[in-house]
């Protein structure tokens, strides 16, 4: 009687330790970008040039055949299209955003500072979350040069 007491102790224990160490274990993957499971909305920075608004990626691709890695941000005033020259991202980039268009959401002054004629051509850097809906929330916009 007492050996199949010790034997229901031990085995008790054991599937508590299992399922303590089974309930709080979490697996990553992509270096961290996602839970087994569960893609995580990832901060992403995006570099590159807006060539033109209120165009189409086909229209520029016609135009331009040698022109690589041209995106269509489109938004609720209009669209442009944005050749990227670097992702923070790339792995995330690449997998959420295609076909290559991405769908921008963020404040007016951010969308119009993106969109501004005088910024046409200009390195760019775009700050934001990426989802897995391709929808890109912008929180910043930087122009450079």
């Amino acid at each position: 009687m007492e050996t199949a007491k010790t034997m229901m102790s031990t085995a008790l224990v054991a599937t508590l330790l299992f399922l303590s160490v089974a309930t709080n274990a979490y697996g990553f993957i992509g270096g961290g970008e996602s839970w087994v499971g569960i893609d995580r909305p990832a901060v992403i920075r995006v570099k590159g040039k807006v060539f033109c608004t209120n165009c189409d990626v086909n229209q520029v691709r016609k135009a331009q055949p040698q022109t690589p890695r041209l995106y269509q941000l489109t938004y609720q005033q209009g669209r442009a299209v944005m050749q990227v020259e670097w992702v923070s991202n790339p792995g995330r980039w690449n997998r959420v955003v295609w076909p290559a268009r991405v769908w921008l959401r963020g404040t007016d002054t951010l969308l119009a500072k993106l969109a501004a004629e005088e910024n046409l051509r200009k390195e760019v850097e775009i700050t934001g979350i990426l989802s897995n809906s391709r929808t890109f929330d912008i929180a910043e916009v930087t122009i450079n040069g």
